[in-house]
């Protein structure tokens, strides 16, 4: 969480003292050609190309706003930002700048790099650090978040934003720091950083209205900046944050919906007994586009994501999945699609993080009465996946009791590649979902770490009544199974249930 408060102290040093006149101007009309007064007339205006406003026709002083002038600007549309590559990557180099001063503002000591740091760190190639948990599977990714949004923000498209995550990894691992190089930093920060770079920026662009003016529209975009500090940060430096435009088409969903649940969660231990008080947790969903219909070819078009705080951690559950591609079967009776999935999840059953890719293939059933079914199943596979590390407690009589570790001591989590798999069935009534039953699975092979086979297994289900208008009563019940395998021989088996209690506003 010192990654996410650096990044929005970040936007506000850049963001300098700003007020909003009150326009008197209308909104333009969504279609057709848009007269505005801007200063490039006005400046013209007033360098000796005056006319005569007695004689002079009234469109003088107006300026039509034509596909030449946008595109002439640098903008691959109306209301896109200017392509400015060089600056997206001197944002990412900034942004740099900007962490390693957090850091050694809070004295960490791989902060204090030097010319002999860089050397150092050329000269040995990569390991695998030992930071603590959430800053390897959250604070690094969203670095990352913040790389690849400076990207899109100076008209980079999605794949080339992307490169620009790349670069600003390798460049912080080798030059922002002067530990060594991390091989695990570099998949989180890269894969990590475009899931959450570009479901951050679509979810800000959900927000904003760019024909409204005033202060609506200035606390529209300063809301829009606490999703996405980098682009937001941009836009107020720009003059796009109080430019009316039309939104660019490609930030505008074919639908939305966003769901916020405040309630009390119980959890349990391998004895199946509950805590007899419970923790308060505040959870978001948001569905972005269409992820089980329709062709699409355009990256994160459509994704889901879930962010769950408080149920015993500050930041328990993060599960973002982005739709690469989508294509609809035998006369669109089925549906594929291919996911960029992120996973991020820190309970009393298991710590497990995750930065993979799933194939998902789903059918609706039913419309009867306005009821339908969407059942949906697939698996994939986890380029890299971290999981807490577990002892070894029985194990058989030709064993060795002791645990192979591979040198990282200190930290208590494992890492390695692995599979998924899973399904489920939503049930919903007139487009709202109102019954969800889940299962999901992850299996980790550990190659740095405690040499072991991991099975996390997830098992869910979620029933939410409606209560007034968009005001609902959920409950949900989970059970969280896992089973390790111990390559010295023996295994381990953890169980853990959990259920919940809350109201949500749909």
């Amino acid at each position: 969480m010192r990654r996410l408060t650096l990044s929005l102290l970040f936007a506000t040093l850049l963001v300098p003292a700003l007020t909003f006149a009150q326009e008197t101007t209308p909104p333009a009309p969504t279609e057709g050609p848009r007269i505005v007064l801007d200063r490039a007339t006005m400046a013209r205006l007033f360098e000796g190309s005056l006319v005569d406003p007695a004689t002079a026709a009234p469109d003088v002083f107006l300026q039509k706003k034509t596909v030449a002038d946008w595109a002439s600007d640098g903008r691959a549309c109306e209301g896109c930002p200017r392509r400015r590559a060089a600056a997206a990557y001197f944002q990412a180099v900034l942004i740099n700048v900007f962490y390693n001063i957090g850091n050694q503002a809070r004295g960490e000591e791989t902060a204090k790099i030097s010319f002999k740091s860089w050397w150092n760190n050329m000269k040995y190639g990569f390991e695998w650090d030992d930071n603590p948990f959430v800053t390897n599977q959250f604070g690094h990714p969203y670095q990352g978040n913040n790389y690849f949004t400076a990207g899109r923000a100076n008209g980079l498209s999605y794949w080339e934003s992307a490169a620009l995550t790349a670069f600003g990894s390798a460049s912080w691992e080798y030059f922002g720091e002067n530990n060594y190089a991390s091989f695990n930093d570099i998949v989180n920060t890269t894969l990590g950083g475009i899931a959450l770079g570009e479901s951050f920026l679509r979810a800000a662009w959900m927000i904003r209205d760019t024909h409204a003016t005033g202060k609506s529209r200035m606390w529209q975009e300063i809301a829009a900046m606490a999703i996405d500090p980098v682009g937001g940060a941009n836009r107020f430096i720009s003059g796009d944050s109080h430019r009316v435009s039309d939104k660019p088409a490609t930030f505008r969903p074919a639908s939305s919906s966003v769901v916020a649940s405040l309630g009390a969660l119980w959890q349990g231990n391998n004895d199946n007994a509950f805590s007899e008080s419970p923790s308060a947790f505040l959870e978001m969903d948001v569905v972005y586009g269409t992820p089980l219909e329709g062709r699409g070819r355009t990256p994160f078009e459509a994704f889901t994501v879930n962010i769950r705080m408080g149920g015993g951690q500050g930041l328990s559950d993060v599960r973002v999945r982005g739709r690469l591609f989508g294509q609809p079967l035998n006369d669109g009776k089925f549906h594929i699609a291919l996911a960029h999935s992120f996973d991020y999840v820190a309970n009393k059953a298991y710590k497990f993080g995750r930065q993979g890719f799933d194939m998902v293939l789903s059918k609706r059933l039913g419309a009867r009465e306005g009821t339908s079914v969407v059942v949906f199943g697939g698996g994939g596979v986890t380029a890299q996946g971290a999981v807490d590390r577990v002892a070894l407690t029985t194990a058989p009589a030709t064993a060795s009791s002791e645990t192979e570790t591979d040198g990282e001591e200190e930290r208590d989590y494992d890492y390695g590649p692995g599979t998924t798999f899973g399904g489920s069935a939503v049930f919903e009534r007139k487009g709202r979902a109102f019954f969800d039953l889940a299962y999901q699975g992850y299996q980790i092979y550990v190659v740095d770490g405690v040499r072991s086979n991991h099975v996390l297994q997830r098992f869910r289900m979620d029933l939410l009544i409606p209560l007034h208008r968009r005001l609902a009563f959920g409950t949900a019940g989970e059970y969280f199974y896992r089973k390790t395998y111990f390559a010295t021989g023996g295994e381990r088996r953890d169980k853990f249930p959990q259920a919940r209690i809350y109201l949500a506003w749909r």
